[in-house]
């Protein structure tokens, strides 16, 4: 069974790379505060 390609109009195309986008980087923030939050109950801050 094949596997349908959806095509996409620009306009949601740039919707959804935008949201991913966002999604990305929000995963980072959450990565980056986890690892914060370990140094200061480690008292390295």
């Amino acid at each position: 069974m094949k596997k349908r390609n959806t095509i996409l109009l620009p306009r949601a195309q740039k919707t959804i790379s935008f949201l991913g986008e966002n999604i990305k980087l929000a995963r980072l923030r959450r990565k980056y505060r986890k690892r914060k939050s370990s140094w200061y109950n480690w008292g390295v801050c």
